[in-house]
C-alpha cells in the first residue's frame, strides 16, 4: 500500500493541484475553476488521468484560471460530499466560491432518512456557481472547453472586472482591519452553522414523523391480518361457484 502511494506521488505532475478543505480558499481565490473529483481505484479516472494531468500542467501558474483535482477517498472527501459527488469522475467548472471571506459553502446537502423498510433522500441546492461538465474526456476536449469557459471573473485580485457595486463591497472589506474582518467572517460563518443546525433539526423531525407513520401503518396492517382477512379470502376462494352446483 505504501509503495503504491509512493509511486502515485512520484509520477504525479509537479504542477498538479489537489484541493482539500485546508487549501481550497488559497487555491481558488479569484479564479474560475475546472475541477475533477475522483477516486484512485476508478477505472475511468485512471484512463483520463494522463490527459487531466497534462491539462493541469498547461494551466499551472494562471492568475485567473484553475485546473485541479479532488481525491474523494482522502483529505478531499468533505469537498466531494459538499458538491454532491455521486460517481467518479465528476467534473465541475465555474466560480468555486459563493461568499467572500474564505467561506467554503455547502453546495449540496444530501440527508438520508433511513427506516427498516426504505431510504428517503432529501437534497437541497444552494446558488453556488459550479456546473457539471458534460463534454469529452480527452485532452483536446478539456483544453478547448477551458479556453472557451474559464474566463477571468470579478474578485479582490481582479477589481477591474467588477461592477461598481461589487467593487465598492470589496473595497469596504479591504479597508477593514484584520481583527474586524475576522470578526465579520466569524459572524457570517456562525449564521451558516445555525442555518445548517436548523436544517438538520427539521430533517430529524421528518425522520421521526416518517418512522412514526411507518410504525402506525405496520400496526394497522398487522391488525387487519389478525382479524382474519387472509382466511376470509381463502374461504371465499374455496366455495363452489354457481356453475359447480349445476
Amino acid at each position: 500500500m505504501k509503495s503504491a502511494l509512493f509511486l502515485a506521488a512520484l509520477f504525479a505532475p509537479a504542477s498538479a493541484i489537489e484541493l482539500t478543505p485546508d487549501n481550497w480558499d488559497a487555491e481558488t481565490s479569484g479564479k474560475t475553476a475546472f475541477i475533477k473529483f475522483f477516486a484512485p481505484w476508478c477505472g475511468h479516472c485512471k484512463k483520463m488521468k494522463p490527459d487531466w494531468d497534462k491539462l493541469m500542467e498547461a494551466y499551472a501558474g494562471s492568475a485567473t484560471q484553475l485546473v485541479a483535482e479532488v481525491d474523494c477517498t482522502a483529505a478531499g472527501k468533505p469537498l466531494c460530499d459538499q458538491v454532491g459527488v455521486r460517481g467518479y469522475p465528476t467534473i465541475k467548472y465555474g466560480d468555486p466560491v459563493l461568499f467572500w471571506g474564505g467561506v467554503i459553502v455547502l453546495y449540496r446537502t444530501l440527508i438520508t432518512l433511513s427506516t427498516p423498510h426504505s431510504v428517503i433522500s432529501v437534497s437541497t441546492d444552494s446558488p453556488a456557481d459550479l456546473q457539471d461538465y458534460q463534454g469529452g474526456r480527452d485532452y483536446e476536449s478539456f483544453d478547448k472547453f477551458a479556453k472557451e469557459n474559464l474566463k477571468p471573473m470579478c474578485s479582490p485580485k481582479n477589481l477591474d472586472l467588477c461592477d461598481d457595486a461589487k467593487k465598492a463591497e470589496i473595497t469596504k472589506f479591504q479597508s477593514m482591519s484584520d481583527a474586524d474582518l475576522d470578526k465579520a467572517i466569524a459572524e457570517e460563518e456562525k449564521k451558516l452553522e445555525d442555518a445548517e443546525a436548523e436544517f438538520k433539526a427539521e430533517v430529524q423531525k421528518l425522520q421521526d414523523k416518517y418512522t412514526a407513520l411507518s410504525t402506525e401503518k405496520d400496526e394497522k396492517i398487522a391488525a387487519v391480518k389478525a382479524a382474519g382477512l387472509g382466511l376470509m379470502k381463502a374461504v371465499k376462494a374455496s366455495k363452489p361457484s354457481g356453475n359447480d352446483e349445476l
